[in-house]
């Protein structure tokens, strides 16, 4: 009874915060619709860049400063600034950007609707879209031999960091863990390529990490769940910058995929970037369920320790997907 209660509490506080983000953080709406085309004269785009999850390989802030760069060569006069911040660093200066790319957990504040046909559900309120997806990753089982019928991972090492969840895509894969060990992220991949774990339950990162090492292990998707997800949401309340922050959302989403391959990243639109070796391997993930773009940290955590109790998965994960975002569609073709 208590499981279920805390449950039920988790749902409340859930629907509680998606609630009043869509009533409190975004009552304002403008759109480029309602703004005409303005004069050529020199407009800054202030873009906050977080990670919040590990990436695939090299920057992020490049990756979104190369698509940024062919953006204002289509557009005379505008210029898009790029700044890698902590959290921390985010909340301190937070009025003072125009788009923010983020991860979940992070409390992003001020969003605007954005004029989007490519999204995900994840990032929708209220019908209208605040949170545009540009890039994904997936969590992975490594290991040394092939993974047993019964699923039943023994001797596995965890990776987790600050708002990511594990125990989540184990669980809605239909996996199960015994005699684990949870670690930081390099360190979890430090355990299991010296072999002092037989499964390593790691993400795209590790993938990128065992290429650039020569290795070759064996890599399962865990299909189902992945909250990996890198989106972007436009801040500002200048109707110019709106109208310009519109344009390079759709300018990003329709272009990321053309250059994630050289991150070592996935795209949320196309699949078949990667036409061999371990990162094509890793672009089949298919994921069903994620959480909501500005689902609040500490529920996120309260979710992934819900699940990482063996005996107490299968009353659990039934009931936690119903706090999860269901993709009711196929975005990636």
């Amino acid at each position: 009874m208590r499981k279920k209660f805390v449950i039920k509490i988790l749902s409340l506080l859930l629907a509680i915060s998606i609630a009043l983000y869509g009533l409190l953080i975004a009552p304002h709406k403008i759109y480029a619709k309602d703004f005409e085309l303005p004069s050529p004269t020199k407009t800054i785009l202030n873009l906050c860049h977080l990670d919040t999850f590990e990436g695939g390989t090299g920057s992020r802030k490049q990756f979104i400063l190369r698509i940024a760069r062919l953006f204002e060569r289509q557009n005379e006069g505008v210029l898009i600034s790029v700044n890698a911040m902590t959290e921390e660093g985010y909340y301190f200066k937070k009025d003072s950007y125009d788009l923010v790319s983020f991860g979940v957990g992070v409390k992003v504040t001020g969003a605007r609707p954005i004029d989007a046909e490519n999204y995900y559900n994840s990032g929708v309120i209220d019908d209208k879209v605040y949170a545009l997806p540009y890039m994904l990753g997936g969590y992975y089982i490594f290991s040394h031999t092939p993974i047993n019928a019964d699923k039943i991972l023994d001797g596995a090492v965890v990776l987790e960091s600050k708002y990511s969840s594990p125990f989540v895509a184990v669980a809605l894969a239909g996996y199960s863990l015994k005699n684990y060990k949870v670690k930081a992220p390099i360190d979890a991949y430090t355990d299991f390529i010296t072999g002092q774990s037989d499964y390593l339950i790691g993400t795209q990162r590790d993938i990128n990490r065992i290429i650039a090492r020569g290795e070759d292990f064996l890599i399962t998707p865990l299909d189902g769940f992945s909250d990996l997800i890198q989106y972007l949401a436009i801040t500002t309340t200048d109707a110019k910058k709106n109208f310009y922050a519109q344009k390079f959302a759709t300018f990003l989403a329709e272009n990321c995929s053309s250059y994630l391959t050289t991150i070592g990243m996935y795209s949320p639109y196309k699949n078949g970037l990667y036409l061999d070796g371990l990162l094509a391997v890793g672009e089949k993930i298919s994921i069903d369920y994620t959480y909501h773009a500005f689902s609040d940290g500490a529920l996120i955590k309260s979710i992934n320790d819900a699940l990482k109790n063996g005996a107490e998965i299968d009353e659990n994960k039934k009931q936690i997907k119903k706090l999860l975002v269901y993709l009711d569609k196929k975005y990636r073709i």
